[in-house]
């Protein structure tokens, strides 16, 4: 399976994760998918979620507000969440699922992690990892993404996808306004 990435997707993602820094973001993913090929065009930032600096939780209410909203507003399928891992102390931050991210993701969705981490050195972004992650910088941050999906039926175990995000790749990180 192949989980493309709009700009628009791209651009909510990567601002909701550095505007988080130190503490995860959340948020949904919408688009469309066939069996082999995912597109998320659209990512939906929480502004409520409690925030932690390895949690992130949304509240239960204002989650079922917001997707039943969505289903008469537009017509993406919820394809899943995304959420961030960010650096804290001595830690680097890894695109990886936690143990609780794992047991929180749904049969049949995709949930797409951003580590975050302070950048060393400027980087353009590029897929890494045989195309399994997408990483880069932007100003002063150290992004990787990596997508992962749960299959709908049996115990299977979480699958890391392919990502991709013709845009990224295109971005020029040496040319910073400061």
């Amino acid at each position: 399976m192949t989980v493309y990435l709009s700009e628009t997707a791209f651009l909510s993602i990567v601002l909701s994760s550095i505007e988080a820094y130190k503490k995860e973001c959340y948020g949904l993913i919408l688009g469309y998918r066939t069996d082999k090929l995912w597109r998320i065009e659209y990512a939906i930032p929480y502004q409520t979620a409690d925030r932690g600096h390895k949690t992130v939780t949304p509240h239960g209410l204002r989650d079922r507000r917001v997707r039943a909203c969505l289903a008469q507003l537009s017509c993406f399928e919820q394809l899943g969440t995304f959420h961030s891992h960010p650096a804290w102390g001595s830690l680097r931050a890894v695109a990886k699922p936690s143990t609780e991210d794992i047991q929180s993701l749904m049969p049949g969705d995709l949930d797409l992690i951003v580590a975050v981490n302070d950048a060393r050195h400027p980087r353009r972004f590029r897929h890494a990892e045989n195309g399994r992650t997408l990483t880069g910088n932007v100003s002063d941050f150290a992004l990787t993404m990596a997508t992962f999906y749960k299959p709908p039926m049996g115990d299977e175990q979480v699958r890391r996808t392919l990502i991709r995000c013709p845009y990224a790749v295109g971005f020029e990180p040496d040319v910073m306004l400061k």
